[in-house]
Order: structure tokens, then C-alpha cells, then sequence
């Protein structure tokens, strides 16, 4: 739950990974994860790698405790106009690592509304994003591209797009590189190691470098990698929400805070897709995603 104050969140506030539940809490916390047991018995009895297989995710999924907590919130609220902002798109995302063109579609039209100076991709791997973000900013705008492969980049790096992309080499755990410190990014994009402890790690570091009313974007927030531990994000998200406004996109796997949210802020757009979904097919305001 959001803490609802009158206060501004700081952009250098601690971040807690993992906090002391009050009594009333954990057994809130019991009552959403009373399938808890189905993921825990198959962590017990699967060997350590088919957890990862498609077919148990798939039951965790349906059997197991829900993941997906943070509020939804109706985009237009917060950024009027996001739905009608025209993009380009001139390369489709490849390889199951990359983000999903719903995902990168929202991304751009978020970049392209908000006009930002710098972006930060933390985890950029083959560069899809980056190469859409250098698309549908403007010409003054910088994408510095992050990521511990040295050979990332190969969407945009034989491209005029190049010059508009900062390539840097490493990963922002404890502290950023060199070659980021000193900028203000006003667009950040979290996209790389999804264990608890790196984004944990990775969120701690990017904060603090967030520009006035800069946003901060993670990738998959949804329910998969539980068995394997690979996606910590929705547990993390839910942690950090206790400490600052966090709000995840109706039909994306997308969770977006902006520096300076509070709570009332946010809370008529949450409230307002509490209205919007509950209309019928004819109406509904929700992306049609991957599903």
C-alpha cells in the first residue's frame, strides 16, 4: 500500500529491500497467499532445473499466490495526450529477451510526450529499445545505453541512430560506471537482471540520479521466473511502494514512478481505472498485449 502523506518523497530516500510486517499486515499477507504452498511444495520436490520448465510456471501461475499487487492507473490521467502521440516504428523487436512491442510501443509514446534530454536504459541488450527511444526523441535528446555485454547495440549500431546512442559497458551494481556519473536523466528504462537483489541494487543506484519530475520505468512486472527465481521484480516493486508511489500499466508488463509523486497525486488515476474496467468489451480501455 502507498503511504498516503502530504509529503514529497525525496529522490535520495533509502530504498528498504525487505521490511518488518506488522501483525495486521502478515496476515493480509496470508490471506492473498493462501495458494503460497503450491509454488513452495514444487520448489521442494522439482529438481532445481526443470523449475524453470514452461508447464510449472504455468501451474504457479494459476494455483499459486497472487504476485501482481501495485495499483493500476488510467495513463491518461497522468499524461494526457500519451494516447494519441504518434511514434515511429521502424524495426521490430527480436530474441526472447528483448521487450515485447506493446511494451516498447507505451515506452515510446511516454519518451516522445515527456521530450526528455537524457535516458538511461539500464540492461539494453541487443538495442531494439534504445534504437526506438533515439527514434521518438528529439534530436538534442541522449540514450545512454547500459549493459555487461560488450557487444550489445546491434540494432541501431550500423544506423544513423548511433551518434544519438551512448554505449556504455558494465552494470550499475553499488555504484554507476564512471562514464554515466555527473548526468541527470529525466527517462530511465530498468531492464536487466531481475533477481531481488540486483534490482534492488540497480533501483538504489538510479534514484538518486532521477531529474525533477524524471520517470523511472521497470520491465516485467508480471507473474513468471517464481520457481527459478529469475524474476524478483513484482516482489521487489511491492516492497519499494511502501517508500514511494509505484503504478503499474494496464495490459504492459510495465511499472512507472515519477520523482515528486505522492499519493493524492496518483490516486484520482487509479480511481478512474477502477471505473474504466469494469466496461464491457465494447468499452474497455485496456492494451491488448501479448495474451
Amino acid at each position: 500500500m502507498i503511504r498516503r502523506n502530504n509529503e514529497r518523497n525525496s529522490a535520495d530516500a533509502p530504498v528498504h529491500g525487505k521490511s518488518v510486517l506488522t501483525r495486521r499486515e502478515y496476515f493480509e499477507s496470508v490471506l492473498n497467499s493462501r495458494h503460497l504452498c503450491v509454488r513452495e511444495f514444487l520448489k521442494i520436490v522439482v529438481p532445481g532445473r526443470w523449475q524453470s520448465a514452461h508447464i510449472l510456471e504455468n501451474i504457479c501461475q494459476h494455483y499459486g499466490h497472487r504476485r501482481l499487487h501495485l495499483p493500476e492507473f488510467s495513463v491518461e490521467e497522468l499524461f494526457p495526450g500519451l494516447n494519441e502521440t504518434p511514434i515511429t516504428v521502424s524495426s521490430m523487436p527480436r530474441g526472447s529477451w528483448s521487450t515485447p512491442i506493446t511494451d516498447q510501443v507505451m515506452i515510446a509514446k511516454l519518451a516522445r510526450l515527456l521530450r526528455p534530454k537524457n535516458i538511461l536504459e539500464v540492461g539494453s541488450f541487443r538495442g531494439y529499445t534504445a534504437r526506438l527511444l533515439a527514434e521518438n526523441t528529439a534530436s538534442d535528446c541522449i540514450i545512454h545505453a547500459l549493459d555487461i555485454n560488450p557487444d550489445h547495440g546491434e540494432a541501431y549500431i550500423k544506423s544513423p541512430l548511433k551518434s544519438r546512442i551512448r554505449r556504455h559497458i558494465g552494470s550499475l551494481k553499488d555504484q554507476p560506471p564512471e562514464s554515466l556519473k555527473g548526468i541527470s536523466f529525466d527517462f530511465v528504462f530498468v531492464d536487466a537482471d531481475h533477481q531481488f537483489e540486483a534490482v534492488e541494487s540497480d533501483t538504489r543506484t538510479i534514484i538518486p540520479l532521477l531529474a525533477e519530475a524524471g520517470v523511472l520505468i521497470w520491465h516485467d512486472y508480471s507473474d513468471w521466473g517464481w520457481m527459478s527465481s529469475w524474476n524478483r521484480v513484482p516482489e521487489f516493486l511491492q516492497n519499494l511502494s511502501k517508500e514511494i508511489p509505484i503504478l503499474t500499466i494496464p495490459g504492459t508488463t510495465l511499472a512507472l514512478h515519477r520523482r515528486g509523486w505522492i499519493y493524492q497525486d496518483v490516486e484520482k488515476a487509479i480511481e478512474e481505472w477502477g471505473r474504466l474496467s469494469g466496461r464491457s468489451h465494447w468499452e474497455s480501455a485496456t492494451i491488448r498485449g501479448e495474451w
